[in-house]
């Protein structure tokens, strides 16, 4: 796990090796969500306001106008914006960004060729396969996902030194997309870090080599193993065909999402499930759950994290206790009773009848998920057998390849069609961080739907 993920040509230039990166990724985007040992205590209320303008029609009631393209770059301290400095890496990692989501844009693929180094053709290899493979998952959704619109903040976590060498920029990117679908919203993805590193050519900067630490770059590089791309024979070929691989899976698990919604094209009906105030119920002994509560709290801790719980982000990530999290703050209280228990009350892995530590139910998405199907007494009611295309906000879906669950996100809207059926829902995430983002345009293609019902006394 010490190999680099490309040898170094150069002896004083820095390098991420292949075994950080994957540890790291392994964190970021294939952790069951929550397995650490350690955690906060109590349970406080989210502080007051929002963390940044909720939609374009919102900004512009307030006389506000929104750029429609802007990459802008912040002090990492301060957040002011940084003035003009190392300018020619600067212009390139704004020509990649801005080829990046103007390929978002027209679903074109973009031309890398003179943005990258002549002897840095397996990365450029990578990075169109790369984004062939976003485009191509964008494209073949229910909904328009092109972008009509983005804005990228950049702040800066290490400059390039003054050396002959190679160079490397580290960088963390904020990015908020507006999708053709729903252009008012403002879907944000939080914390997206690259690393750049650059060579100067006939008398230019070009990039050398750059990571991009989400789940789209993870997908294609994950199977690489302790050599990296140095290992690789034919480096253009085996990403070729790791992008269709993923394609081809990413459109099985379309198409039985698509059989899903033409089975009767139902439109959730509150009448079927709900509990309480929100409508009737089959059961009338459901305590409500309050979904709006639950997204508000989402959306209140998307980017950053309550103090008052244990953040698991470097623990295998923090993505089922975020939607726990969200859950008893809809009303969901917390279970001690029975064999199926979900709890947080402190640090210590404990899955006993008993109002201390913490259940594996409560950090992990597995155990989340049994914990959702099983439970018939006190506590959470839900069901994981309706259909898809169900949800509502509040609801949760639980994610994966599409042999696996490691990832759960929060429903905080419904898209529906001109019809009134569901077409997509927008989420709040923690590791990695999104608001407000449509759930179809994440590169994890199995997605089941956990219906929350309410909870029961009993």
């Amino acid at each position: 796990m010490d190999r680099m993920l490309r040898k170094k040509r150069h002896s004083g230039r820095k390098g991420w090796t292949w075994g950080i990166l994957l540890l790291i990724l392994l964190s970021f985007f294939l952790g069951a969500c929550g397995t650490g040992q350690e955690a906060g205590t109590g349970r406080g209320a989210p502080p007051e306001g929002p963390i940044r303008q909720a939609s374009a029609a919102q900004a512009a009631e307030d006389g506000e106008v929104r750029p429609e393209r802007e990459i802008v770059w912040k002090e990492a301290k301060t957040g002011s914006t940084l003035e003009g400095t190392f300018q020619g890496q600067r212009d390139l990692i704004e020509a990649y960004l801005s080829r990046y989501y103007g390929a978002l844009e027209t679903f074109e693929e973009p031309d890398f060729s003179d943005i990258f180094a002549s002897d840095a053709g397996d990365w450029q290899s990578l990075h169109e396969e790369m984004m062939s493979y976003l485009i191509g998952l964008r494209s073949m959704q229910r909904t328009d996902l092109r972008l009509a619109g983005y804005r990228s903040e950049l702040v800066l976590e290490e400059a390039p030194e003054e050396q002959a060498g190679p160079q490397q920029v580290t960088l963390t990117e904020t990015s908020i997309q507006n999708f053709a679908e729903h252009p008012e919203v403002d879907s944000v993805l939080y914390g997206i870090r690259h690393t750049f590193v650059f060579a100067r050519e006939n008398g230019r900067w070009l990039i050398e080599e750059h990571t991009q630490w989400d789940g789209i770059f993870w997908n294609m590089v994950r199977e690489l193993g302790d050599g990296g791309l140095e290992g690789l024979p034919d480096p253009a070929g085996y990403f070729a065909q790791r992008r269709e691989s993923l394609l081809e899976e990413a459109r099985a698990e379309s198409a039985l999402r698509r059989e899903d919604a033409a089975d009767g094209e139902k439109a959730f009906s509150s009448e079927t499930w709900e509990a309480g105030e929100n409508g009737p119920s089959r059961n009338p002994e459901l305590m409500p759950y309050d979904r709006e509560a639950a997204a508000a709290y989402g959306a209140s801790w998307v980017g950053r994290r309550n103090e008052d719980w244990w953040d698991y982000s470097r623990q295998g990530g923090n993505c089922q206790n975020f939607v726990s999290q969200c859950l008893h703050a809809g009303g969901i209280p917390m279970d001690t009773q029975g064999d199926a228990v979900w709890k947080w009350y402190g640090e210590a892995i404990n899955d006993l009848e008993e109002g201390r530590g913490c259940s594996a139910s409560w950090i992990n998405v597995d155990y989340f998920y049994q914990y959702a199907r099983e439970n018939e007494g006190y506590g959470l009611a839900a069901r994981t057998d309706v259909s898809y295309w169900e949800g509502d906000v509040g609801d949760v879906i639980l994610m994966g390849p599409a042999h696996d669950l490691n990832h759960s996100v929060l429903i905080s809207r419904v898209v529906r069609d001109k019809a009134g059926n569901t077409a997509d829902y927008l989420i709040h995430s923690n590791t990695s961080d999104v608001k407000d983002f449509p759930v179809s345009a994440y590169p994890n293609p199995r997605q089941v739907l956990v219906r929350v019902l309410g909870w029961r006394r009993s």
